[in-house]
């Protein structure tokens, strides 16, 4: 599979190994519902965790009110990245710290392989590897330490 959640899923998964790190981990429908009810069932589960990394940005609003029902805020004892979030991070309060990935040069980068491949007649298998952009905005930093 090339879809890049299954990509994020396979990253995530080689960290969680190399690290030895707890796997905390809730899979959910698309959706700001599903999204809210995986955040709750997480926090409630694991009450420590300063961090969370959302692969469906749009759903980044389901965390947002289970964080606020539990007394957390972003970014003061909480930090929210997003996976591919595009425009909508500009949009939420406060603005989604990001992963962006360059979909406009991997769109130019496959036209000029098909060219390549049209103009010289062999089909051949290019691996090119168009890396993404970390976009640090406000739901991102330091956790505050508790007075």
């Amino acid at each position: 599979e090339l879809s890049s959640a299954h990509w994020v899923q396979v990253g995530y998964e080689r960290v969680v190994q190399q690290y030895n790190l707890p796997v905390y981990q809730r899979h959910a429908d698309l959706g700001v519902q599903f999204a809210y009810q995986a955040a709750c069932e997480l926090l409630d589960t694991a009450p420590d965790l300063t961090a969370m990394v959302m692969a469906y940005s749009a759903s980044v609003v389901g965390l947002f009110r289970a964080l606020r029902e539990r007394g957390r805020s972003v970014p003061e004892n909480f930090s929210i990245v997003g996976i591919g979030p595009g425009k909508i991070a500009h949009l939420l309060h406060p603005a989604l710290t990001s992963v962006d990935f360059p979909f406009q040069q991997v769109g130019y980068q496959a036209a000029q392989m098909l060219i390549r491949q049209l103009a010289e007649g062999t089909p051949g298998v290019q691996q090119i590897l168009v890396p993404p952009r970390l976009t640090v905005r406000e739901t991102s930093g330091p956790i505050q330490k508790e007075v």
